[in-house]
């Protein structure tokens, strides 16, 4: 996020999620320091990968208290995941845009059975599947060929 982010559009956001999670009474200087925090640990993500993980937050049935930075950092690794699986599918598949509509739900009922799989793993293991992203995020820092955390 820029610098223009968090003027404009980050305390927006960050509006949102006090007003739905909302809190005990906070003074100015807490709230600032609750912003500036919140605004630290986002700052390296886009602005509308941080909307998406806030809107994601705000739909999770079983929430009941405002999501930590982390929690938001983790909604927004895990709809990367599913971008990159999405778009190795599309390169695994380039005919993909020849099938018929029938089955090209049938494809998308496919693939959404297995993200489901994936996101009820990841829910059973939230550490080893952080592990797992910052192993492929240094990796692709390092210029290396990692994949899924491995050498390839």
């Amino acid at each position: 996020m820029t610098r223009n982010d968090k003027i404009r559009a980050f305390p927006q956001l960050m509006t949102k999620l006090l007003v739905t999670y909302h809190q005990r009474e906070r003074n100015e200087l807490e709230t600032v320091l609750q912003l500036e925090a919140y605004f630290e640990a986002l700052e390296p993500y886009k602005l509308e990968e941080v909307a998406a993980a806030v809107r994601a937050a705000i739909r999770e049935p079983d929430r009941v208290f405002m999501p930590a930075p982390g929690e938001l950092i983790g909604l927004i690794l895990q709809e990367r995941r599913r971008r990159r699986v999405e778009e190795q599918m599309h390169k695994a598949l380039p005919g993909l845009g020849e099938l018929t509509d029938a089955e090209a739900a049938e494809v998308r009922q496919m693939l959404d059975g297995l993200r489901a799989k994936l996101d009820a793993t990841r829910q059973e293991s939230p550490r080893q599947w952080e592990k797992l992203e910052r192993r492929r995020e240094y990796g692709r820092g390092q210029g290396s060929a990692m994949v899924d955390g491995a050498r390839a």
